[in-house]
């Protein structure tokens, strides 16, 4: 018996189980993971994209709307100085005993036409001045409209931000 080889007996069940154990491991390591990463990579870029695009909206009109501020504010300094040039001009008038008075022409002399036409500016300027006034208001109210989106969606960004780096 000198070619006696030894021989052993093995299950197989235990190992084909370890195999598909380890190839499931494989696969899951593979593939699995990644997938979910990339998925999650995904949905983030999405989400950073459409933060981006809203800025971008919410920037041009925020521009669009501070050109029209800056046009009216333009059209209210005129106004005014044209107010100002004529309450001097009426100071002026006043002074030099040119008037009578306002609507009364109370014993000038019947100077007081220069004087009423004067006033009338000085009523219709005022009329203007509290228009655009109003206007402005309205202008400030919406941009502080806009100032509330843009710090929600920088609120947006930095929860984002944040997930992004929970995600890592």
């Amino acid at each position: 018996m000198a070619d006696q080889a030894e021989y052993e007996l093995i299950p197989l069940t235990p190992i084909r189980r370890m195999e598909k154990e380890i190839a499931d491991l494989k696969k899951n390591k593979e593939g699995g993971s990644t997938a979910f990463l990339v998925n999650e990579i995904v949905d983030i870029l999405k989400m950073n994209q459409k933060i981006v695009d809203d800025m971008v909206r919410l920037h041009g009109d925020l521009v669009s709307k501070l050109s029209r501020t800056t046009d009216r504010i333009d059209r209210l300094v005129t106004s005014m100085d044209k107010l100002v040039e004529i309450l001097g001009e009426a100071t002026e008038a006043e002074l030099a005993g040119e008037s009578g008075g306002y609507r009364g022409g109370g014993g000038g002399g019947g100077g007081g036409g220069v004087a009423d036409e004067k006033m009338d500016k000085v009523i219709e300027q005022n009329a203007a001045l509290i228009n655009s006034l109003k206007v402005i208001s309205g202008e400030l109210g919406k941009l502080g409209e806009v100032e509330k989106g843009l710090q929600k969606l920088e609120n947006l960004e930095k929860e984002s931000q944040r997930a992004g780096r929970r995600g890592r």
